[in-house]
């Protein structure tokens, strides 16, 4: 798309800063637009009025955390001219009441800004111009919606002028068009903020365009951004949403430790839903629709819940607790999937998240599933997968499933899994997938394994590729091998008790690395001393950096499963 520049004769603009530091920019010959060619445009004009009154939100959306910034120069006998683009992460957005989403096709830069729906809900930009003047503002939006939404673009808090804007219905959440107005800037430093003037938010803006003589964007370094959870609900702008910050004083529980515990990825540790509502749920319909929120949710679940016939998995999204009440709360014939590559980026990508597709999503992170019983599953009972991270697995009972009972893969990371009872489980517990994505795996997969109870499970307990896991006061009773380590793999094992398995490792399988410390037993009542052929442990897997409440080796089953919070 080609960008028409419209600025006033002797405009001079220069770059912007909200916390009043200057930073450079270049100039290019011609006039470009980094958004596609075919979107639609409509133009409304925005003039300084000393007596516009105007009223921004202060809070700030977290999910805005890294620069992106592109600028495109033109230049004309009169005066230098170029244009620059402003995107998502950004150092010129001071302040944003929303989340950044990538759940829909067609934006630019790694996603597009939703804005919480509310009245006054928006998104504000620093520019800073060296002279009085005018510049082109282009807004690219979509709006999936079936009527237009209003908003006010308002300069310098609406003293340098403010007026209303209609963004009109695109049809699609994936169909992008431009809106074009003019503003005037002053000689130094200015805010554009976008509000949203009715209760049901603004359209989603994935980028905001300027074009005029010598312009530049600014950087509000030191803005730390966040969002109202209880606002950014399932009732969202898009169809389906991203990510909400987990709520100030969320806490994570004392008895979860291991990697889920440990801070990465743009998370200290794992609270799930702590700081968010309360729901509950009896039924397959409410437990989706609460599973697939945007919001900060705990979700009590009771009875029995069983999927319709053709649902294999539930796909689960951030800052969720999902925890069953009593004893007896059962997911019967389907599982979890905790997983951000959602059937958005499937129809545009493919099936898979790919590593060259990793910054084309937001993938899922604080998730907690505890106290459940999983039986019948068709495909497997719980899935991490695509880049999802702080997950704990926790005091959960699975039954045999059609696949795995734990899985973590395709470059999920700091994932706890605890205190669960595998009973009679076959593919019990994989890390990483296959021997043929080290691209993606490698730096990831870091797992804990603590005080889980392996009740004459086949195998897989658990199975490592280019992980690195922590298992410490296991139980293992089980039918075949306790351990299999693939390419890459690494295991620290300590103070578990083996009661019974033929063998630790699967020799044929062990391609990686064991640390067996002397605080494990391998009950020799079975199987007498423990052999070469039976213990490959080559001793050079470092202990996790964290610490950990390690006791003795359990010599008889801990509290595990459903039932025993």
């Amino acid at each position: 798309m080609n960008v028409r520049i419209i600025a006033a004769l002797g405009c001079t603009l220069a770059l912007a800063s909200c916390d009043g530091n200057d930073i450079s920019s270049s100039s290019a010959p011609s006039p470009t637009s980094s958004s596609p060619s075919n979107v639609a445009s409509s133009s409304v004009s925005v003039v300084p009025s000393s007596s516009a009154v105007f009223s921004s939100s202060s809070s700030l959306a977290s999910s805005i955390s890294s620069a992106s910034l592109s600028s495109v120069a033109s230049s004309s006998p009169a005066a230098p001219q170029n244009t620059i683009t402003i995107e998502e992460g950004s150092n010129a957005i001071c302040s944003a009441t929303g989340v950044i989403e990538s759940n829909h096709a067609g934006f630019g830069g790694a996603g597009f800004f939703n804005g919480d729906n509310t009245v006054g809900a928006g998104i504000t930009y620093s520019v800073k111009t060296a002279d009085n003047g005018n510049a082109t503002l282009q807004i690219r939006y979509a709006n999936g919606s079936g009527s237009a939404r209003n908003a006010t673009v308002s300069i310098n808090d609406g003293a340098g002028g403010a007026t209303d804007v209609s963004f009109s219905t695109t049809g699609e959440w994936s169909n992008w068009q431009t809106l074009n107005t003019t503003v005037f800037l002053n000689a130094g430093d200015n805010t554009i903020t976008i509000n949203s003037a009715a209760a049901e938010g603004l359209a989603n803006i994935d980028a905001i365009t300027l074009s005029g003589s010598e312009i530049a964007a600014g950087s509000c370094d030191g803005v730390e951004t966040s969002s109202s959870p209880n606002t950014a609900s399932s009732t969202s702008n898009s169809s389906s949403g991203g990510v909400i910050t987990p709520p100030p004083g969320a806490k994570a529980d004392p008895s979860m430790g291991g990697y889920a515990n440990i801070a990465g990825h743009g998370l200290s540790t794992t609270t799930g839903g702590d700081g968010g509502r309360t729901v509950s749920v009896s039924n397959y319909a409410d437990l989706a629709r609460y599973a697939l929120s945007d919001e900060v949710l705990i979700i009590k679940v009771s009875g029995t819940i069983k999927a319709p016939a053709d649902v294999k998995m539930m796909d689960v999204k951030s800052n969720k607790t999902i925890i069953g009440q009593g004893s007896g709360a059962t997911i019967d014939g389907f599982g979890f999937d905790v997983n951000g590559w959602l059937p958005e980026q499937i129809a545009a990508f493919g099936k898979t998240c790919s590593p060259d597709k990793k910054n084309s999503f937001t993938p899922t992170s604080n998730v907690i599933i505890r106290n459940l019983i999983f039986k019948n599953a068709a495909d497997d009972s719980i899935n991490i997968q695509c880049y999802s991270h702080h997950v704990w697995v926790d005091h959960n009972t699975f039954y045999a499933a059609y696949d795995g009972s734990v899985d973590t893969k395709r470059g999920s990371d700091l994932v706890t899994i605890s205190f669960n009872k595998f009973s009679q489980t076959g593919k019990t517990s994989l890390v990483g997938h296959s021997d043929n994505n080290g691209d993606q795996d490698s730096g990831y997969l870091r797992v804990t394994y603590h005080h889980n109870w392996f009740d004459r499970p086949n195998n897989r307990t658990p199975r490592v590729r280019f992980g690195h896991v922590h298992t410490y006061n296991n139980y293992y009773d089980n039918n075949d091998s306790c351990m299999r380590i693939g390419p890459g793999g690494k295991i620290y094992a300590e103070a578990n008790y083996v009661k019974d398995a033929g063998k630790i490792l699967k020799a044929s399988e062990n391609e990686g690395s064991l640390t067996w410390t002397s605080s494990n037993i391998w009950d020799k009542n079975e199987f007498g001393d423990v052999g070469s052929d039976k213990l490959d442990a080559d001793q050079s897997v470092q202990k996790p950096p964290y610490s950990s409440n390690v006791g003795p080796a359990p010599t008889s089953p801990p509290p595990a499963g459903a039932g025993r919070l």
